[in-house]
């Protein structure tokens, strides 16, 4: 249990950096994004820069520009799996046969095209954080299409604890900060 807290913590710190670096990146092209997320972050910190949980729901764009950022730049940008018990097909991108994967096979998920993608996402390429105050309205709807933190049985146990991290520094940063 030990080991497990300590590479939570050691892996979480990492990610969380590079997170907030983009982010950080991000926001220094995106000045309209980066006043607009600074005047929610005073409004709701006032000349308190104490940031609680509470105050963090009360952040709804400072929540949708990290999801932007990583959507734009996610800090595992694909992640491999061991297909096990049977073998997988699915249905060709064209009108050709479906593909086959044996029993075993490796399958590779590029996280970064996936967030990336003209199907999955309008303006893709773009920097928009407005698409995630109205999930329904903006068409993100496709199931698996945002997979940051990896989906299933196996995706990232510091999901939680790195979602905190990176809003109460991204909130501390902004408000104290232009970048």
């Amino acid at each position: 249990l030990m080991d497990e807290a300590i590479t939570l913590l050691f892996a979480g710190q990492d990610t969380s950096a590079a997170t907030l670096s983009w982010t950080l990146h991000l926001l220094s092209l995106y000045s309209a994004v980066q006043a607009k997320l600074s005047q929610e972050v005073c409004s709701v910190l006032g000349t308190d820069a104490v940031v609680t949980k509470k105050l963090i729901s009360d952040m709804p764009y400072l929540d949708a520009v990290i999801k932007e950022s990583m959507r734009l730049y996610p800090v595992a940008p694909f992640v491999v799996r061991r297909l096990a018990a049977a073998a997988v097909e699915i249905p060709a991108p064209t009108n050709g046969p479906p593909l086959s994967f044996p029993d075993g096979a490796l399958a590779c998920i590029w996280i970064y095209s996936l967030h990336r993608h003209e199907d999955f996402w309008v303006q893709p390429n773009e920097f928009i954080p407005e698409r995630w105050l109205d999930a329904n309205d903006k068409g993100i709807t496709t199931p698996g299409a945002y997979i940051p933190f990896a989906a299933g049985p196996r995706n990232c146990v510091g999901q939680p604890l790195a979602t905190i991290i990176l809003r109460s520094l991204l909130a501390r940063l902004i408000h104290r900060y232009n970048f």
